[in-house]
């Protein structure tokens, strides 16, 4: 008898032996709470529920396992798994993580020891150094929702304020109301004409602002794209030594899309913009697009493809960052270079699994990536197109589509990128 109990502890010892001790929400949870999800899910914040400690994080469970487990959260439309590129401002759980947080939560969510301090969101670190100029909207803003989309509002613009000539080298977003400030795309006027033409729209909407989707609502080739930001994010510095040229006195505009799930009240957001007298290597945000875009309605997967070959260029272009864009039908997008002379030559740049029109950001490449001449950049863009009974086609507005990658480029040795491109 003495030998029978003796063998069911041992037994019962090494299965507990082999057992592995479940995650525990202040030891293996809460700091990729901190880390990932906090700056968004806190009160005030765009999150539609504060994530700061063990009660709220236990009270949404179930809802954050199943939104890590499919890629949902942290929002970041760009694929950082090392697949297709890695992404230094990423916000990403690799699969690791993603398998602490769901055994967390199939193990009851067990609570652990807490720390002697509880973690708290981090604050969110702001621009640094000389140079920064502050610009905004002029008067406060109540965004409204359409019957369409009653919980977004899209809004242009015109910000005051006197920037200088130079160098874009960084930017920080101060929003007005954190909670409805979603995203942001900041755009500079070229030319007279464009600056007349969205200084026309602000003053044939009797309201602040006037009504855009996607861009600032002049003709891409009539603006720059200067900057993009998410919430969560911090000031965002570009690469070291590169800046994006603006000329003072060409308007520049604020495309801001309001979420409105927490309730609309009046918002004046700003920029802090930094500037650099020189650079060591001028960039541009260039888009590569088709606008020849057609795609057949009613169909759950349709794709588009082009292809652009590199044969102009006399020397090496540095690519950065890439910041892929498709509006509200898009699913995926891939964006390729392969060699000319050898199309079976090909390398992932960038991939989109699932695409979210609300969230997005440009990613930046650890280190540049070298194109050239021999090189031709390709993306592929699918969609869902069965919510429409009307073929769609490129275009600007909320019906229509895109299918783009602005990249982020610098020559190779310095000096102005527009010299090497074509008009």
């Amino acid at each position: 008898m003495l030998r029978f109990f003796v063998g069911v502890f041992v037994s019962v010892v090494v299965v507990a032996a082999c057992s592995p001790t479940p995650p525990t929400y202040h030891r293996d949870v809460a700091p990729l709470m901190q880390r990932e999800c906090m700056s968004c899910h806190q009160v005030g914040g765009i999150g539609p529920f504060p994530l700061t400690t063990y009660e709220e994080t236990t009270a949404q469970a179930d809802l954050i396992a199943f939104s890590v487990a499919s890629r949902r959260m942290p929002p970041n439309v760009l694929d950082n798994s090392g697949d297709c590129q890695e992404f230094s401002n990423a916000r990403w759980l690799d699969d690791a993580e993603i398998k602490t947080i769901t055994d967390w939560v199939a193990a009851d969510a067990p609570e652990g020891d807490a720390p002697a301090t509880a973690l708290r969101p981090v604050p969110l670190v702001s621009l640094k150094g000389d140079g920064i100029v502050s610009v905004g909207m002029t008067e406060p803003y109540t965004p409204q929702g359409s019957a369409r989309e009653p919980n977004d509002d899209y809004r242009c613009f015109i910000l005051d304020g006197d920037v200088p000539d130079g160098w874009l080298t960084g930017y920080e977003i101060v929003p007005g109301q954190p909670q409805e400030v979603h995203h942001m795309l900041l755009f500079a006027m070229l030319t007279e004409d464009a600056d007349a033409e969205v200084q026309a729209l602000d003053a044939a909407d009797p309201r602040p602002g006037y009504t855009c989707f996607g861009d600032s609502g002049v003709d891409q080739e009539d603006s720059n794209l200067l900057a993009v930001w998410a919430p969560g994010r911090d000031a965002v510095t570009y690469p070291a030594g590169t800046g994006l040229g603006v000329v003072a006195g060409r308007k520049l505009v604020m495309q801001i899309h309001y979420n409105l799930l927490a309730g609309a009240v009046p918002d004046v957001t700003s920029l802090n913009l930094q500037f650099a007298s020189s650079v060591q290597k001028d960039a541009l945000l260039v888009p590569l697009a088709d606008g020849d875009l057609q795609l057949q309605a009613g169909q759950p997967e349709v794709s588009f493809t082009f292809s652009s070959p590199l044969l102009f260029l006399p020397e090496p272009l540095e690519i950065h960052g890439a910041f892929p864009h498709m509006h509200t039908l898009g699913r995926q997008l891939s964006f390729t270079r392969s060699r000319i002379a050898d199309p079976s030559q090909t390398e992932c740049l960038a991939r989109v699994n699932t695409w979210d029109f609300h969230w997005q950001e440009i990613g930046f490449y650890p280190e540049s990536i070298l194109v050239d001449g021999g090189d031709a950049l390709s993306i592929t863009c699918t969609y869902d197109t069965t919510s429409r009974t009307e073929d769609i086609s490129w275009g600007e507005g909320t019906q229509d589509e895109m299918c783009l990658v602005f990249v982020y480029l610098t020559r190779e040795n310095g000096g102005r990128v527009l010299d090497l491109l074509p008009e």
